[in-house]
């Protein structure tokens, strides 16, 4: 069947919310899609909640599996949709009753490769904030203008960044995720590493400024909740490989990006594991796996252009001595 959606929702300990979840979508002005509910492996009621819907609606499709990890089950979604066209909903959120139709309109009047929507973010506080990039109208954009949109945007501090980060609130292509899934090995930014990878074969955009994606914060769903363990040993290199190469590949790299990117690793390594060991020295493990990531592997991307080489080098420095004072003013 034409312009039918495949509604994606990696289920994990997701009782309290997945009834929410999974209304929302039923309750759609939009009827042509098919609603995947993969339970990953969940230990609570959420699979027999999904298991219970799906008697009552034929749209609905439940596959149990062994837990994998929200990028696991998310690629079985992808695998198993029959769906001209894929979105992804995390099982804690939910969607406005127009959220399909309106993704859907713009694929098909404008053939756009993706349709990017607005979402109203709660914050800390319980409150939720509006996110849609500063768009007031529809906006179409050919690839030129979409990478010089997303640098302005990827060099902004603000929450926008989760519009075009997160795999939600976005209506994709399938055939275009034919040889595209979730890299299971990353714990964190396998959704910004996979949109990348995604962007990089589109040539037609559209960002809508309807908030129409609800996501609230809640730490034990498949989607939000990070073993503090599984990120001593996160493939960093990988992330700053992919990302770094993304800008530089389409000429949209610059100081500030590459900036946000390094605080964004080491900030989240500091949190996680730190570069130091019990005793207070340097986890020299931790340090030369990325002396090798930043050294080797953007010195092989710029192996023609010695100032950017100097420049990575002379960066990679300048934030471990940063790192080193933070931490040991922290442990003061």
């Amino acid at each position: 069947m034409e312009n039918k959606i495949s509604c994606i929702v990696p289920v994990y300990k997701s009782e309290k919310f997945i009834e929410r979840c999974i209304n929302s979508l039923l309750n759609q002005t939009y009827s042509n899609f098919e609603l995947l509910l993969i339970d990953d492996g969940s230990p609570d009621n959420s699979g027999k909640i999904c298991d219970d819907f799906a008697l009552k609606d034929s749209r609905i499709k439940v596959v149990h599996k062994k837990n994998g990890g929200v990028s696991s089950a998310r690629n079985i979604g992808v695998q198993n949709a029959t769906g001209n066209y894929v979105c992804f909903v995390d099982s804690d959120d939910s969607v406005c009753n127009t959220y399909l139709e309106k993704l859907i309109k713009p694929s098909i009047s404008d053939d756009v490769d993706i349709v990017i929507s607005g979402i109203n973010w709660e914050n800390t506080d319980g409150k939720f904030v509006s996110l849609n990039c500063g768009v007031t109208e529809k906006k179409i954009m050919e690839r030129k203008e979409f990478l010089q949109f997303y640098k302005i945007l990827r060099e902004d501090v603000g929450q926008n960044e989760i519009v075009l980060n997160a795999p939600v609130n976005k209506l994709y292509k399938k055939e275009f995720l034919n040889n595209l899934l979730f890299n299971t090995d990353m714990s964190l930014c396998e959704d910004l590493v996979f949109n990348l990878n995604y962007i990089e074969k589109c040539q037609k955009f559209c960002f809508i400024p309807d908030c129409l994606y609800n996501y609230f914060r809640n730490g034990s769903s498949a989607t939000n909740s990070i073993n503090p363990e599984k990120i001593k040993d996160f493939p960093f290199d990988i992330l700053f490989y992919e990302e770094y190469s993304f800008y530089n590949r389409n000429k949209i790299l610059s100081k500030i990006i590459l900036l946000r990117i390094r605080k964004f690793l080491f900030s989240n390594i500091v949190k996680s594991h730190s570069l130091m060991d019990e005793n207070g020295n340097k986890n020299y493990t931790l340090y030369s796996r990325f002396n090798k990531v930043i050294t080797m592997k953007m010195i092989l991307c710029n192996l023609f252009d010695i100032k950017k080489t100097i420049v990575l080098i002379l960066c990679k420095s300048h934030f471990y001595n940063i790192l080193d004072l933070i931490i040991k003013k922290k442990k003061k």
